[in-house]
């Protein structure tokens, strides 16, 4: 299960407002505060990023009202920023244990402890707490969207999408909920459906850089190169520093018979995501294969001397039925990328053929793609006719 975003769980804290003091006479199960400057205070500081202060002030107007629910919530959502789990799920505990104002903020409580069970793998318990939660709070579209989320990666699509379709339901402005329902249509082949959520998320966000690559995969799945390249270069335009950008358009680029921009954009892949390089300081020469293991973050060079007129093959091959996904990309003497490939040699493997324009020496460089960086490779170097 994925990692909490705890700026974005724990901020359920003010999702409704505080009620006043006079606000709270008007209900007769809640409790009319006392000290609510003091609570203020502890908000104060939450927002501004002081949680040990936000501590400090909440844990004192608790004192003050210690059947009052909000201070005991806020507190826990500190400790969550603090990353003090077991204070925080105390917190909650005690948070549900007193009444509330309403029904969203109960919802609220039960999502939030959901992402804390995720956080310590215990997927049982925030399944029963977004149940619990959804029981209480049956219109709160962030209960039903993590419920989604779990389903999700639980297999349980058909689950999921009545999830997300309720999410989307309650806040059809949710730009979470719409992109894990894209996500999980994607998986499983709906890619009209993904699309049109995709195409909702940017009019509602036109620079959602994670949208933008994600339908330029859809548009690549299903040959529409050119689509998939509009959105990708609007995707490199706004965040460059995105390595799967350029994997994904080297994809586009090379589907559209345009090998050079191909090599640049895998080039600028292996370039992003080289931890470290190695070079092969043997003869690479034409017939003789080289077996290396590959690994993530991991590129090879292996310069070689070519003539001009030669028609060369280079192909890099894991072992029959291992998962491994090289990538290639040449360099001329100039070192500039002329051309590229993934999957271009069957299965995973990759393969370049190339007729040398000029003599000289010209470099391959082999890395991983997007499938699995890691297993033994054989590199080869071919002159055909």
């Amino acid at each position: 299960m994925p990692k909490v975003s705890w700026v974005i769980a724990a901020i359920l804290i003010f999702t409704t407002a505080l009620p006043t003091a006079a606000q709270q006479a008007g209900q007769s199960n809640v409790p009319i505060v006392t000290g609510l400057d003091v609570l203020q205070r502890a908000e104060a500081a939450f927002r501004a990023g002081d949680y040990a202060r936000a501590v400090v002030d909440s844990s004192l107007f608790i004192l003050l009202n210690p059947t009052f629910s909000r201070g005991y919530y806020l507190r826990g959502a500190a400790y969550v920023q603090l990353g003090d789990l077991p204070r925080a799920l105390d917190d909650l505990e005690r948070t549900l244990t007193y009444p509330a104002a309403d029904a969203a903020f109960t919802g609220g409580v039960y999502n939030l402890r959901a992402l804390l069970y995720l956080e310590q793998g215990n997927t049982d318990a925030a399944l029963a707490d977004l149940n619990a939660g959804i029981g209480a709070a049956p219109d709160v579209a962030a209960l039903y969207l993590t419920r989604a989320e779990i389903y999700r990666v639980l297999g349980r699509f058909e689950d999921a999408l009545m999830d997300y379709d309720k999410a989307v339901e309650l806040d059809g402005e949710s730009v979470e909920a719409r992109a894990g329902r894209a996500l999980l249509n994607t998986q499983t082949e709906a890619f009209d459906a993904a699309l049109a959520d995709y195409n909702r998320i940017l009019e509602l966000e036109p620079e959602n850089v994670e949208a933008l690559a994600r339908r330029a995969g859809i548009y690549l799945a299903q040959a529409q190169y050119e689509s998939a390249l509009a959105d990708l270069d609007t995707a490199a335009r706004l965040n460059p520093d995105a390595a799967g950008i350029y994997l994904s358009r080297g994809a586009a680029n090379n589907a559209l018979d345009r090998p050079a921009q191909a090599a640049a954009d895998y080039l600028e892949w292996l370039n992003r995501v080289a931890a470290r390089r190695a070079t092969f300081t043997g003869a690479f020469l034409p017939g003789e294969s080289v077996v290396v293991p590959l690994e993530a973050g991991l590129v090879y060079s292996f310069p070689f001397e070519a003539a001009a007129g030669q028609r060369v093959r280079l192909t890099a091959s894991g072992r029959p039925g291992q998962a491994v996904d090289p990538l290639l990309v040449l360099l001329d003497p100039a070192g500039n990328p002329v051309i590229a490939d993934d999957d271009g040699g069957g299965d995973m493997n990759a393969q370049i053929t190339y007729v040398i324009p000029a003599g000289g020496t010209y470099t391959l460089l082999v890395g991983h793609a997007g499938g699995s960086p890691d297993g033994p490779v054989r590199v080869l170097l071919q002159i055909v006719r």
